[in-house]
């Protein structure tokens, strides 16, 4: 019997604001707050559409990932900036930890009300990436990364890579690139939390470099609209 699947929406990096705490301190820094450092340009944009044409969950950030970073484990070194980290009192610290953790456990509530519900969860996390990375050009359009260990999760990313090569042939497609499914980040530590069979987290990773064309950017959101219609199907 095939299962019901419930679909999830996060945009972890989907805002470049700052607290007022901090405003001062950004007020020397105003150019980085329009990169890729501070947000994921483009990706709510995917994001909030998925959400209104389904109905999904949305979960999103509500600052920049240079105060707190939504898609780092708690402990990891840099889950609060470290430029942000040296001028912060212990007490910023954590209250910043702490609003970092509301969001994995909202997230986490969620998709456990739903899988308790007899349903299965695909979670799919929202994301945009740097086209030049250290010097280096990223080929890649699209990247979809999951683990392929999961056998619910490693299908549900081949049906979705098999959608964007029919629909967008001309757009390169990779699954786990720019980075790879498995490192640290929300779905890797939900993977922990959730069986296989009731739980997918993929990550979409949409090239920046596209951002100001606005017909490729809506044939994401159109490409990732057909895999919801047809796992719904």
């Amino acid at each position: 019997m095939k299962p019901k699947v419930v679909f999830l929406i996060t945009c972890e990096h989907s805002s470049n604001a700052v607290p007022k705490e901090l405003r001062y301190f950004f007020k020397s820094h105003p150019q980085i707050l329009q990169t890729h450092a501070a947000y994921d340009l483009g990706a709510m944009k995917v994001a909030k559409h998925l959400s209104k044409s389904f109905g999904s969950k949305l979960f999103q950030g509500e600052f920049s990932r240079l105060v707190f970073d939504l898609n780092r484990s708690p402990d990891h070194p840099k889950v609060i900036h470290p430029m942000v980290r040296a001028v912060i009192s212990d007490a910023d610290t954590e209250r910043y930890l702490r609003q970092h953790q509301k969001h994995r456990d909202s997230v986490h509530d969620w998709i456990e009300s739903k899988i308790d519900n007899g349903l299965s969860v695909i979670h799919l996390g929202i994301h945009s990436f740097t086209p030049v990375f250290n010097g280096k050009v990223r080929r890649c359009d699209r990247g979809v990364l999951f683990d392929p260990a999961r056998t619910f999760e490693s299908d549900a990313a081949s049906l979705m890579i098999e959608l964007s090569k029919e629909g967008d042939a001309q757009l390169i497609i990779r699954r786990n690139d720019p980075y790879r499914g498995t490192s640290d980040g929300l779905t890797t530590w939900l993977r922990t939390c959730f069986k296989d069979r009731s739980y997918a987290g993929i990550e979409i990773e949409l090239n920046q470099k596209h951002c100001k064309n606005a017909k490729i950017w809506k044939s994401h959101a159109k490409w990732l609209s057909q895999f919801i219609t047809t796992l719904n199907s």
